[in-house]
């Protein structure tokens, strides 16, 4: 964990969809913003991470997407997880249910992690979706965080 001017980056190990660790390396920079509202991830990254996903979330009916989304669907399927493992695999960041997916009307579905584009200082940057509903305890004499619900 490091901060400075308000900004806090923590260090994501690994990735993965439904318990399947995605082939991305790591540690991945991730920014905590409060400012955007779904998580960013650099292209190629979201690329691998959009594949997983489609390919795990096979129950649900997939459909065109809906700007600023690149996965929809139109299913009350529970949609599979997403863990961030930080530290080590053993500490996982798990986000599901409201956390994940958005519902944009008529009953689509969009899963709230977006393309963020090649050029990005920090490969992940975890928008305010994902932070939502969440207690984060910053501990920055250590370089630690906690969170919980």
């Amino acid at each position: 964990l490091t901060g400075s001017s308000g900004n806090y980056i923590i260090n994501v190990k690994s990735i993965r969809v439904n318990g399947n660790k995605l082939s991305v390396e790591g540690p991945l920079a991730a920014e905590l913003s409060t400012v955007v509202p779904y998580t960013m991830l650099e292209s190629s990254i979201y690329a691998v991470f959009a594949e997983a996903y489609a390919k795990a979330a096979s129950e649900a009916t997939s459909v065109a997407p809906v700007a600023p989304f690149g996965l929809c669907f139109t299913s009350d399927v529970e949609f599979p997880a997403v863990d961030l493992a930080l530290q080590s695999e053993m500490v996982r960041w798990r986000i599901q249910g409201k956390n994940l997916v958005v519902d944009v009307g008529g009953g689509v579905r969009c899963l709230g992690i977006v393309d963020g584009g090649s050029s990005r200082v920090n490969p992940i940057v975890m928008g305010g979706l994902q932070l939502e509903g969440l207690i984060l305890d910053f501990d920055l004499g250590n370089s630690m965080m906690g969170f919980g619900q």
